[in-house]
């Protein structure tokens, strides 16, 4: 295994890779920009201008035709080409402090976690209309959509626990986890969830 260093940011959250064209995008939270690598030569591409400050999580549409990021300070949803780079979209995310976003699978549907009051809002796509929001949900942070479309899935630290969100009638469904749920990932099939802890790690059934 070799291990490279490419570059150092002011505070890297988040990470997403564009499979069409092998580029790497990083979040800058300290600078609110995104950075683009080359993943076949290691070297930073472009880094676009400011886009809000304390930029989070991003993610791709399940086409690849859009990148969307949160970002924590701003109160901010950016929508950019990743191709071009260009901005598409910047939009306030109507609660505090997002953490979390995640699409449905058939990329009509952007739903964001902001921590900061308890809440995930519902998205439309391309129009980012507000198709509905669910909200006591505690701390909400990182998403993830099952793949039949039909719940997204949320951390929630201060539960602690993992709510499970009907995508049709936003009905939340909480399910008790150990300490600090952090990350989520779903199996191929969508029958188990796995929930990151710090100090534990579980799997919840999803049959």
């Amino acid at each position: 295994i070799v291990l490279r260093r490419i570059m150092e940011w002011h505070r890297p959250i988040g990470l997403a890779l564009h499979e069409d064209t092998g580029r790497l995008f990083v979040t800058n939270f300290g600078e609110g920009t995104l950075s683009v690598i080359d993943t076949a030569t290691d070297t930073v591409e472009a880094t676009t201008p400011p886009l809000g400050a304390g930029a989070y999580r991003l993610g791709f549409t399940p086409d690849g035709t859009r990148l969307y990021s949160v970002h924590y300070a701003a109160n901010q949803i950016v929508c950019i080409d990743p191709v071009t780079l260009d901005l598409i979209d910047s939009f306030p995310a109507l609660g505090l402090n997002p953490l979390g976003l995640t699409f449905t699978p058939d990329g009509s549907t952007l739903f964001v976690a902001t921590a900061g009051d308890g809440r995930v809002t519902k998205w439309s796509i391309p129009g980012h209309q507000v198709l509905g929001e669910v909200g006591g949900l505690g701390a909400p942070r990182e998403m993830i959509a099952s793949p039949e479309g039909d719940f997204v899935y949320v951390t929630d630290p201060g539960g602690p626990r993992v709510w499970e969100i009907a995508v049709d009638t936003l009905v939340a469904t909480p399910i008790a986890v150990d300490e600090f749920p952090q990350a989520l990932a779903l199996t191929e099939n969508g029958q188990h969830l796995l929930v990151g802890n710090f100090g534990f790690d579980r799997s919840l059934d999803h049959a």
